[in-house]
């Protein structure tokens, strides 16, 4: 064969050190890129800030650029896309994928936003499934409920226990108890 000899790298790094290196404090853990932290037990991190001054964040992983930047009491969950889960706060439990899904979402545990901008500054929305661009972005009062649609609940208050499935069905909505 011609590859006889050859050696095959099982990786591939930039030619210069990032500005600020990784930090991996916690046991277990692991961070990749510019200035990401790892602080707490079992985390990866990867991406340029990714897990920044996160706090109680064990068993978290946070993949994409500020991904979990400042997050807070977000343990066993996953962020994955820029800015995905940034500055949450009690996001326990959850999964925020897509470039700003749950970013500055509070009292989210137990919750999935999947799409660009789900869950975006979302406000008491425990247990509840935000899926497609901008579903449940700033919802207020929103838990247990469904969101399934681009725009979907998009900035709808007191939705809690609310089904809402299609393209901005529930923007702007006030009440609970709804389905579609």
């Amino acid at each position: 064969s011609s590859n006889v000899g050859y050696k095959q790298n099982w990786y591939a790094e930039n030619a210069t050190a990032p500005s600020t290196a990784p930090v991996a404090t916690g046991v277990g853990s692991i961070a990749l890129g510019d200035s990401p932290e790892a602080l707490a037990d079992n985390m990866f991190v990867f991406g340029n800030s990714a897990g920044l001054s996160a706090t109680n964040a064990n068993d978290s992983n946070f993949i994409g650029q500020f991904t979990g930047y400042q997050a807070t009491n977000s343990n066993s969950s996953n962020f994955f896309g820029s800015n995905a889960g940034g500055s949450a706060t009690n996001a326990n439990d959850s999964n925020f994928i897509g470039t700003y899904a749950g970013l500055f979402a509070t009292n989210a545990n137990d919750s999935n936003f999947f799409g660009s901008n789900a869950g975006f500054s979302a406000a008491s929305a425990n247990n509840s499934a935000f899926i497609g661009s901008n579903s449940g972005y700033g919802a207020q009062y929103a838990n247990n409920s469904a969101f399934i649609g681009s725009n979907a609940g998009y900035q709808a208050e007191n939705a809690s226990y609310c089904n809402l499935f299609g393209t901005n069905v529930g923007k702007s909505f006030t009440g609970n108890n709804i389905g579609s």
